[in-house]
């Protein structure tokens, strides 16, 4: 199933959502990086959380040291998501980053 048959939208809940067995709780990614994250995907828009605009450019210094709990807890899944399901080109450097941000259109379903 390619990402365009599902759309971003439809592919957080099968990946973002997940059981951590080890701690026996559900971990997920918070509603609010959620919506920026896809937000960023399919309207090209810029994040206006630190948090997402650093792991989206790879800066992990700067993204565990600005982060609160609550972000540094989904850190994995985030970089699971985008290694998983994200355009290559959309992250992994603030280049990537910005020419995702500049280049109009955004990823349509």
């Amino acid at each position: 199933m390619s990402i365009k048959s599902v759309g971003y939208r439809k592919l957080f809940p099968r990946s973002f959502n997940r059981f951590d067995r080890s701690r026996n709780k559900h971990r997920e990614i918070p509603s609010s990086i959620e919506e920026e994250l896809l937000e960023y995907l399919e309207h090209r828009q810029r994040p206006s959380s630190c948090f997402v605009r650093f792991v989206l450019c790879n800066d992990l210094r700067s993204a565990v040291t600005n982060g609160d709990r609550v972000e540094l807890a989904c850190l994995e899944l985030l970089v699971k998501f985008l290694v998983d399901h994200a355009p290559r080109a959309s992250w992994g450097s603030v280049k990537s980053f910005e020419f995702w941000v500049k280049k109009s259109g955004g990823f349509h379903v």
